[in-house]
């Protein structure tokens, strides 16, 4: 640990280049770690970042990229090299996110104090834009050099009923709900549906082999019995996409699904949850699937990942938060 908290452990900075990691020399008298890991930016970002703990450890891109912060990568070696000829201290390399400050303040903002996340993302590359949970926690409660303090805090935040250490944006898993009725609606266009075609809208769907029946939301009726596809997705209308998903079958439903990214390890680098949907469903499970509800379960990054594979026609692309790690003298050291 002394030989670790005596590197001068690289930042980490959005897209530009606000610090919202860094290490500052420590100012505890007698302190035997000369370094102690800091994050300006207090609860902003700790769903990204991570920490980096005496106690602890360490989490998401403190985790990640350890070994580039530290300056210890293998694409790090020729400066380490240059750096020992000249008896240079090495820094670790600065870890470039693809954060945009704009973009996470005014996820914040219509956030506000509600328990949930938000996720955006650039549909043509990937790259996350913003990326904010609430509750929430200040990664310096447990950055600090004083062990019995961090376990303190820790305590707290592990005991809190609202799970602030949770991130709920990549890590939890949730009910899609009507979002999924995209993935529904793709998988209809992709199976013989035409966009002119009318369907089937009762006011109450009546679901084979069992008898809870699937309605709209608080009762309504959509339209006068029958809608297109472009008008059942506009007024979202249970029942239409609850037969849609009848008609296609458990596997069908499933199929397009995984085209969108779920059944399988999320690509993000930094840990997520792997969204999911059965595919051996019998058919009232499938109608009630089809509406994002029974057994699909998904993580806010993933619904992102969906709305950003149709923005960008239908090409889905991985979703990252890394940009590039860059040296102290300014040169790419690696791209992600």
């Amino acid at each position: 640990l002394i030989k670790e908290y005596s590197i001068e452990r690289g930042p980490i900075v959005l897209a530009d280049r606000t610090e919202i990691a860094q290490s500052v020399r420590s100012r505890r008298r007698g302190d035997p770690l000369e370094f102690v890991r800091r994050y300006p930016q207090g609860q902003r970002y700790g769903m990204v970042t991570g920490f980096y703990s005496l106690v602890f450890g360490r989490t998401l891109a403190e985790q990640e990229f350890n070994s580039f912060l530290l300056g210890r990568a293998p694409e790090q070696f020729g400066q380490n090299v240059t750096d020992l000829l000249t008896a240079r201290e090495t820094p670790g390399g600065t870890l470039v996110l693809t954060l945009d400050r704009p973009t996470q303040v005014a996820a914040e903002s219509a956030l506000g104090g509600r328990k949930g996340a938000v996720v955006a993302l650039d549909p043509r590359t990937g790259a996350v834009l913003a990326m904010t949970t609430f509750p929430r926690y200040d990664p310096n409660l447990l950055s600090s050099h004083n062990p019995e303090e961090i376990r303190r805090n820790w305590d707290r935040l592990v005991d809190d009923p609202d799970g602030p250490l949770l991130n709920r944006a990549a890590g939890a898993l949730y009910p899609p709900g009507s979002t999924f009725k995209v993935v529904t609606a793709a998988a209809a266009l992709e199976n013989g549906v035409s966009l002119n075609q009318e369907l089937p809208s009762p006011p109450v769907f009546d679901v084979p082999e069992t008898s809870a029946d699937i309605r709209n939301f608080g009762g309504a009726s959509c339209g006068d019995g029958s809608l297109t596809l472009p008008e059942a997705l506009e007024i979202s209308c249970n029942t239409t996409f609850a037969g849609l998903g009848v008609e296609l079958g458990d596997e069908r439903l499933a199929a397009e699904a995984e085209k969108f990214g779920f059944n399988e390890p999320s690509p993000y680098e930094l840990p997520a949850a792997t969204s999911s949907i059965p595919d051996n469903q019998d058919v009232p499970a499938t109608a009630q699937s089809a509406i994002g509800q029974r057994d699909v379960r998904v993580s806010p990054l993933q619904m992102a990942s969906v709305a950003a594979t149709i923005a960008n026609d239908g090409r889905r692309m991985a979703p990252f938060v890394a940009r590039r790690v860059v040296s102290d003298k300014g040169s790419v050291v690696k791209r992600f």
